[in-house]
């Protein structure tokens, strides 16, 4: 089976990203591919104060 994985790498408030990368995983059928979304917003090191 093909993997494909898609990677939501901006983090700022009111961003579009999560929703562009669940349209494109529902694209891929699902008999032929095994999608995985890596969301970097959900990264601990984000959870840091400055």
């Amino acid at each position: 089976m093909n993997q494909l994985r898609i990677v939501v790498s901006s983090t700022r408030p009111g961003r579009i990203g999560p929703k562009v990368a669940e349209w494109v995983a529902a694209q891929a059928p699902s008999d032929a591919w095994e999608v995985e979304l890596l969301d970097l917003s959900t990264l601990p090191f984000f959870d840091e104060e400055d």
